[in-house]
């Protein structure tokens, strides 16, 4: 998880947050992009069309508490399930930038 949090703050350009309900929040500007709780579980928002695809393609749950809708879920419990998680935060960002215009 600390790699994973490294790179999407490196790499993608995100600051570090306190999410609401514990955990870490990746912020672009104001907008919280995603969440990291501590037990290794990503909420990215990906808006709904996008999530529907995700879950369509197992490269996303449904949304742990929310099921589906514009939030989707993955378990980061692995080295090798690092590049899934940054593809989604890739998601949640293109999807941010598209709620902006």
């Amino acid at each position: 998880m600390e790699r994973f949090e490294r790179e999407v703050v490196d790499a993608r350009g995100l600051r570090l947050g306190t999410h609401r309900m514990g955990g870490c929040a990746f912020l672009a500007g104001d907008f919280e992009v995603a969440h990291l709780h501590g037990n290794g579980l990503l909420d990215a928002w990906t808006g709904r069309e996008k999530a529907a695809a995700l879950i369509a393609e197992r490269a996303a749950e449904p949304h742990h508490v929310l099921g589906r809708g514009g939030w989707v879920s993955f378990w980061i419990e692995a080295p090798e399930d690092v590049p899934g998680a940054l593809r989604l935060i890739a998601a949640a960002l293109d999807a941010a930038a598209d709620a902006r215009l």
